[in-house]
């Protein structure tokens, strides 16, 4: 009964009748409680993706160590061109994975099993091209391609739970790629 009189407020109507009713701090404190909720479950939701995706990493490392040996690889998050294209998905990638650098061609590994991508980067059919922050429809991250045989493959760096560091991340694999042509 006390807390219930702490909480609300009265005032009295022009009839005479007493009238309860949540001020403004309560309303307002029991929005950011609501509020921080939902943020808390967002940031829980991509922190268990982040610590999936980092487990796949590593799956895909430690299987495919013979192939990969002592080439640089990079974490990345891969679409198509048809998924990159396309006004209306949930996330702005297919797959998440593993990039592979090596004199004049990269591989892009998505799971511990079956085939890779191969990119021949020194073929002439082939180009690299840095797009940067392609914001509408695919978000905040930098993006950079490859394209070869006419087919388009739209990577960026992963960046864990949040996509902040993305720019630098994506330039550097695309830096790299580059070293690799023609090495």
């Amino acid at each position: 009964f006390v807390l219930k009189e702490a909480i609300f407020g009265t005032f009295k109507s022009g009839d005479g009748k007493m009238i309860r009713y949540l001020p403004a701090p309560v309303v307002i404190l029991v929005q950011i409680a609501f509020d921080m909720v939902i943020i808390g479950a967002i940031l829980y939701v991509a922190k268990k993706a982040a610590d999936r995706r980092s487990r796949l990493r590593e799956e895909i490392i430690k299987s495919r160590a013979a192939s990969i040996g002592d080439a640089p690889w990079f974490p990345v998050r891969y679409s198509t061109h048809k998924r990159f294209q396309s006004t209306w998905k949930f996330s702005v990638w297919e797959k998440s994975g593993v990039l592979v650098c090596s004199q004049g061609s990269a591989c892009f590994y998505a799971g511990p099993q079956g085939d890779p991508l191969v990119f021949n980067l020194d073929s002439p059919q082939t180009k690299l091209v840095l797009i940067g922050r392609s914001f509408w429809p695919n978000g905040l991250v930098y993006w950079f391609s490859i394209e070869t045989m006419g087919e388009r493959h739209y990577f960026t760096s992963e960046t864990g739970t949040f996509l902040f560091t993305s720019r630098k991340t994506t330039e550097d694999i695309y830096n790299k790629l580059r070293e690799t042509i023609n090495a």
